[in-house]
């Protein structure tokens, strides 16, 4: 069994993240715009900053691309 947040905020990511029991995350931009005093970007970045594993992005008609196949540079 996978455990995914469904969650934009990096707080309790890195909760997650430091417990060892999150294998990914799942947001959307509803979410991401919850997150007061952060740009949709600053967010999108810190949450690829902290999670492990591939990236991917699933646009319109639910296809799935992967666009990070690791750590992205900071």
């Amino acid at each position: 069994m996978k455990i995914f947040l469904d969650t934009a905020s990096v707080d309790e990511i890195r909760q997650g993240v430091e417990w060892g029991i999150v294998d990914g995350v799942t947001t959307n931009p509803t979410l991401i715009s919850k997150e007061k005093g952060k740009s949709f970007s600053e967010v999108v970045k810190e949450i690829l900053r902290i999670t492990p594993g591939p990236r991917e992005h699933r646009g319109r008609g639910g296809r799935s691309t992967r666009i990070w196949s690791g750590r992205p540079r900071r």
